[in-house]
């Protein structure tokens, strides 16, 4: 390699350090600038793009404590009995995929109190998972069309008092149902789980960054590592108190996937309105109660991480214009994330033997930002009732 190609690699690479640096000053910038006066009870801390984040103890109405990071209180933990597990699915192209979901779920070495599987307006797909488990409450999606609506579904009919969503194209370790409710404690209103992606060619393209694994809706670098507290839980693997979904009416319909469209932070949004009605509870990751998630090709392509990273972005905007938290507040780990997180994750891969993952790391910021802010323009006071997901 020529001294001159040499040179070229290395002031390429200080630009897009430089461009990131910009785009990062502005998008604080923007955000900033849209903070209103606190009013309410305030929230706990807020993750980054698509799920946990740091660490934080619970908040007072009216403000806050100071941060307590590292490990929540000695949980007393709940029996695996006590938990129903809702598992949606909508088309029978993840056949194989939900067979395997819900056989994870059956060989629990605790096992569960009931399995409750919500079908997502697919007759055909309600009667074959009527014939297949006979032994299961297999039920039609009677809300609108989307992964929220099929939530909205499932969760009123369950009996335990702790409910977990997993997703239909995950499949549970056999201890899952054990880690997750021992995580239980009285001041904890929720657990989610880690998430390991089962990659097409078992192991990501070489331009992946790790740091985006929740485009795929899996745990990513930056999560905690052990049992700690966090805003929210990935939707793949959640669990949640039943009387808080009663209490913050299940997951906001206008938020969430429909189909194959892109969108998310329903979750998110239900953690959220929680932990304003319950501000001396918090949300807790627990690493030991895993799950494997199947992600397609399709969903490792530059066109899937685009769209999803722009869609996040649109959902993010959807979430704030909720008015959930002060903005400063509902945005803050996000802010965190990008200023810490990512830099590191770029410099990183551009370093590596594939310098395109540390410009992954820059094309899928700017895309969730211009998401952001594509939905900030065109819908600046958009009712979020009114505003459903629909398939493009």
């Amino acid at each position: 390699m020529s001294l001159i190609t040499q040179v070229a690699k290395g002031v390429a690479r200080i630009v897009v350090v430089i461009i990131m640096g910009a785009l990062i000053m502005l998008t604080n910038r923007l955000v900033r600038s849209k903070i209103s006066p606190a009013g309410g009870g305030y929230l706990r801390n807020t993750g980054p793009l698509a799920a946990a984040g740091d660490a934080s103890g619970p908040i007072r109405q009216g403000g806050r404590q100071p941060a307590c990071r590292g490990r929540p209180s000695p949980a007393s933990g709940e029996r695996a009995g006590s938990l129903s597990v809702v598992v949606c699915a909508y088309t029978e192209q993840r056949w194989h995929d939900l067979v395997l979901c819900i056989s994870s779920l059956l060989a629990q070495q605790d096992r569960v109190g009931e399995i409750l599987l919500v079908i997502d307006h697919n007759e055909a797909l309600l009667s074959r998972c009527r014939a297949q488990w006979p032994q299961l409450q297999v039920v039609p999606n009677t809300g609108p069309k989307g992964l929220s609506g099929a939530r909205n579904t499932g969760w009123p009919m369950c009996r335990g008092p702790l409910v977990a969503f997993v997703d239909d194209d995950a499949s549970a370790d056999r201890v899952w149902s054990r880690e997750l409710t021992r995580a239980y404690g009285q001041d904890v209103l929720g657990v989610g789980g880690h998430i390991d992606p089962v990659w097409p060619e078992d192991a990501p393209p070489t331009w992946w960054p790790n740091s985006f694994n929740w485009v795929v809706g899996c745990s990513y670098t930056g999560m905690p590592r052990r049992r700690s507290r966090v805003r929210n839980a990935i939707g793949a693997n959640m669990s949640v108190r039943k009387h808080v979904l009663e209490s913050v009416d299940g997951f906001e319909i206008s938020l969430g996937r429909v189909g194959k469209v892109p969108l998310g932070a329903e979750e998110t949004a239900m953690y959220l309105k929680a932990g304003s009605l319950y501000s001396d509870m918090s949300v807790v990751y627990e690493p030991a109660a895993r799950v494997q998630h199947r992600v397609t090709p399709e969903r490792v392509t530059a066109s899937y991480f685009v769209k999803r990273c722009f869609g996040e972005g649109r959902s993010k905007a959807r979430m704030t214009r909720m008015r959930l938290a002060p903005r400063g507040e509902a945005l803050g780990t996000e802010r965190t994330y990008v200023v810490r997180t990512l830099p590191l994750a770029m410099l990183g891969g551009l370093c590596s033997t594939d310098p395109r993952r540390g410009l992954a790391v820059l094309l899928g910021f700017a895309c969730t930002a211009a998401g952001y802010l594509q939905e900030v323009v065109t819908h600046p006071r958009a009712n979020e009732s009114a505003v459903v997901a629909t398939e493009t």
